[in-house]
């Protein structure tokens, strides 16, 4: 941008009270530059990000249990029954035990149907028997 008059620069005079025209000198502008070019621009400068994993603590198992009681449940029932192989073994145990009890109830009502009472049906009436002819009075 090039001024099209001339720039006056007036200087103070040495006399406050009486002011004499000051000495005017004409001045132009030849060029205008941007002080902005003349300053370098600062050198880039490399970041580096660094991250660091957080360091987890090794679990507490009491924390554990009491956070979340259900699950401690659940596993100590697991180590009691012992997973797979201790369901298959208590399943087994207790089919077994049924069918031991039903052979026993089978075995009892073949006995009652063949002779009419059992052992232990005789005992007792061989006693109440007892105890009448004595004059004891059965409960």
């Amino acid at each position: 941008m090039e001024p099209t008059q001339p720039i006056t620069i007036t200087a103070p005079s040495a006399s406050s009270t009486n002011p004499e025209p000051a000495v005017t000198q004409a001045a132009t502008v030849e060029k205008v530059s941007d002080d902005a070019v003349l300053v370098e621009p600062p050198a880039p400068v490399e970041t580096v990000a660094v991250v660091e994993e957080p360091v987890v603590p090794p679990a507490d198992p009491m924390e554990v249990v009491l956070v979340h009681p259900m699950l401690a449940f659940a596993l100590a029932a697991l180590a009691l029954v012992g997973g797979g192989a201790g369901w298959k073994f208590w399943s087994k145990l207790s089919e077994q035990k049924h069918e031991q009890k039903m052979k026993e109830l089978e075995l009892q009502a073949q006995k009652v149907a063949a002779g009419g009472s059992s052992e232990l049906e005789a005992r007792v009436e061989q006693l109440e028997s007892a105890m009448k002819r004595i004059g004891v009075k059965p409960k």
